[in-house]
């Protein structure tokens, strides 16, 4: 397209004329620049999928949360990291020695941080990256404190929709 075939100013409609810029957005999106660009035909499927609705969805809470707990455990504020750390591990839960020989029989039964075998009392936190991902309670605390990722594949702490539904 030539410098002089770009429209002016003057070739726009006035901000407050709503059907005008509609009628200039379709122009724009069948225009034979840009192919079989169809965005104009999907606007309406997609705008309807950010609607409000009358009751969120679990997956909409869970993807708020997770914003939420990335930017707390990213927070330079020891306060606002701390409690973001508590509230992960509230979420993520506890699980009981015997529930994680069910879970993984072939893994072994000890923290990857201390490496002290777990006993049945102890709190124990598996993470949602992997179920042989495990540590305990006050071990993986310390470290989320440090970094917010998993010690063992370095992956960002993730939520999911059990563990939102164990906490709610």
């Amino acid at each position: 397209m030539d410098q002089e075939d770009l429209p002016g100013e003057e070739d726009f409609a006035a901000p407050g004329d709503l059907e005008v810029q509609v009628e200039e957005i379709e122009l724009a999106a069948n225009h034979p620049d840009h192919g079989d660009d169809d965005f104009v035909a999907q606007a309406p499927a997609y705008w309807a999928d950010l609607a409000p609705r009358e009751e969120p969805r679990p997956e909409d809470l869970l993807v708020i949360l997770q914003y939420h707990f990335d930017w707390l455990l990213s927070s330079d504020d020891p306060e606002e990291r701390a409690s973001g750390v508590g509230l992960l591990l509230q979420l993520l839960g506890n699980t009981d020695v015997a529930e994680l020989v069910i879970i993984n029989p072939y893994n072994r039964n000890q923290c990857s941080i201390c490496l002290e075998n777990y006993s049945p009392t102890d709190n124990i936190t598996v993470f949602t990256c992997h179920t042989t991902h495990h540590f305990h309670k006050e071990c993986i605390e310390k470290w989320l404190l440090q970094k917010p990722d998993c010690p063992l594949c370095r992956s960002s702490i993730r939520l999911n929709l059990a563990s939102l539904r164990r906490a709610l």
